[in-house]
């Protein structure tokens, strides 16, 4: 009887795994065949607005976001029919498709952000690589200029190798590890985040409060908010009130 229970145990496995192994090829050839959509040049039609109402946000990546510059919609034609193009993002890597597509024609000099035309098909793409770190994409008509708005951060920068804060401490708490988690947000900003701290780095926190914390970093320039800072940041004081 332990040798038949054994010897199902093994089978089931089995099914279990060559299951998982069917399913991993089948995502890959679906994968595959969505991001085939983009070989044929004739694939993306993009809809303009019957009056353009400047950049929209079009889709929310990770570290980056795309917007559409006097756009209703893009689509990719293909044996499914058209389909959004947002639909079909899977990453760098359909965006790389899409990029080689298109004839680079502009490099900017703020930091290296490209403009990539295709006439025929009317389309444009703004590639967004600024000193402050924008990795933001704009898709728009052939004619899309690198307008005034575009590249820009959406949230205040840290520029500086040292800086203060103005915090407001909400709580303290005493990990296991004898750390301190400060509940507390920017002064005036609104946002509340709990970071992880050394006890000798806030000596003069004793409560709740309103402090003004020292910083100071070598991965300047990055985005202003409470866990870039403390991520990014070393504690050089900490002094109560601003």
């Amino acid at each position: 009887m332990k040798n038949r229970n054994k010897e199902k145990s093994k089978g089931i496995v089995y099914l279990l795994f060559v299951g998982v192994a069917i399913l991993m090829l089948l995502l890959g050839y679906t994968i595959d065949r969505m991001v085939s959509k983009f070989e044929d040049e004739e694939n993306v039609k993009i809809v303009e607005s019957e009056s353009c109402e400047g950049k929209k946000l079009y889709y929310e990546g990770n570290g980056f976001d795309i917007y559409t510059y006097c756009l209703d919609s893009i689509k990719v034609s293909g044996g499914e029919g058209n389909v959004e193009l947002k639909d079909l993002f899977l990453g760098d890597r359909t965006l790389k498709r899409l990029y080689e597509k298109l004839k680079k024609t502009e490099e900017f000099k703020d930091g290296g952000s490209i403009m990539y035309r295709d006439e025929e098909d009317g389309l444009s793409i703004l590639k967004c690589n600024t000193l402050e770190g924008n990795k933001d994409i704009y898709i728009g008509k052939s004619d899309m200029a690198y307008e005034e708005d575009f590249c820009k951060n959406r949230y205040e920068m840290v520029n500086d190798e040292e800086f203060e804060v103005y915090f407001d401490v909400l709580l303290l708490t005493r990990a296991n590890d004898g750390d301190i988690y400060l509940t507390l947000s920017i002064v005036n900003v609104g946002e509340v985040t709990t970071v992880k701290v050394k006890e000798a780095d806030i000596k003069s926190v004793k409560k709740a409060g309103d402090y003004t914390f020292t910083f100071k970093t070598e991965s300047a320039p990055f985005r202003y908010d409470i866990a870039t800072i403390f991520e990014k940041s070393q504690i050089v004081s900490v002094r109560k009130g601003n």
